[in-house]
């Protein structure tokens, strides 16, 4: 009989051809897994008042939106859904994918993106930074209940922007764009998203959706969405002050207001922003409370990155 250990071995390292590196990848991994497990329990050990302390003094390193979980000593469990969102209705939201780790067996949600052309997703870069193989599900509404308005393409290629940069202070530059094996078919579910003209600023109210954490704090497999109150760079940066963190939010960067503790929380990441079916940001991080301190959400500013995407959509 096939044992767990081997099965969930062969999901996650697989990809890669040499025997040695495999089994080391895969007890780096168990090793991690431990400790990050360890890590959780002492989390959740702690007192509330102990929990807001250690949200209060979490750098950007800590609280960028992807599947994981945060460095140093603050362990916080990195999958999830939009807070205090509602849910998406049928054809709603037809150019939001799910972008998704492929193992053996399973694939794992990771984060979101929008589809740009039948060729193309776009997403946040520290989605996609770690070598593994990616896959991305369009038409989807339901985790629980895919049927035949869902299309599944494995990627061809993934392009991070060249100055993708992240550190404690700020992440920039946090696009990519997935080239996909095959082209998408266009259904009701399956439509590519407006891109903005180059340059162009934003004010006033947008919508982001995805399948990150609720308020409850568990997951849910619907779609959500938000509708939010767009910042500028100053007034985010005024926000992010008051809730006590040193990260910053740039001119490359959009931000939305979390001061009726909407958010999107993790598992958002790479998630479009728009406004009238334009999109204008894809969700790249937040402070990591997920709405309970009132923060704000920073997006990669689709506008300033026009030139750069154009130039790579090779493929019609």
């Amino acid at each position: 009989m096939v044992s767990l250990a081997f099965l969930l071995y062969c999901s996650l390292f697989c990809v890669t051809e040499n025997a040695t590196e495999n089994w080391q990848g895969f007890s780096q991994y168990w090793n991690e897994s431990i400790e990050k497990w360890n890590g959780v329990n002492r989390y959740w050990n702690q007192t509330e008042s102990e929990k807001e302390t250690v949200q209060n003094n979490t750098t950007i390193h800590d609280s960028i939106l992807e599947v994981g979980i945060v460095f140093d000593n603050t362990f916080v469990d990195r999958s999830g859904k939009i807070t205090k969102g509602k849910m998406a209705s049928e054809f709603q939201f037809p150019y939001m994918v799910s972008v998704q780790y492929k193992g053996l067996i399973f694939t794992y949600h990771v984060c979101g993106g929008a589809i740009v052309t039948r060729f193309y997703v776009l997403t946040a870069a520290h989605c996609v930074e770690e070598e593994r193989e990616y896959i991305v599900e369009a038409g989807l509404l339901n985790f629980e209940q895919n049927d035949n308005e869902t299309q599944q393409r494995e990627i061809a290629e993934r392009q991070l922007h060249e100055q993708f940069t992240k550190n404690p202070r700020y992440v920039q530059h946090d696009i990519a764009l997935l080239r996909l094996k095959s082209p998408f078919q266009w259904t009701q579910s399956v439509r590519p998203v407006k891109l903005p003209a180059f340059y162009a600023e934003f004010d006033g109210k947008a919508v982001v959706c995805g399948w990150g954490r609720t308020e409850r704090g568990v997951e849910s497999t619907w779609l959500r969405y938000l509708d939010v109150d767009l910042l500028s760079t100053d007034e985010c940066n005024a926000e992010i002050t008051k809730v006590g963190d040193s990260s910053r939010a740039l001119d490359t960067n959009l931000c939305s207001s979390g001061s009726s503790g909407t958010s999107a929380c993790f598992g958002d990441s790479g998630s479009p922003l728009v406004q009238d079916d334009v999109l204008i940001g894809l969700v790249s991080w937040g402070i990591g409370s997920c709405g309970k301190l009132s923060e704000p959400t920073v997006y990669t500013k689709c506008s300033n990155y026009i030139n750069w995407i154009e130039s790579r959509l090779t493929f019609t």
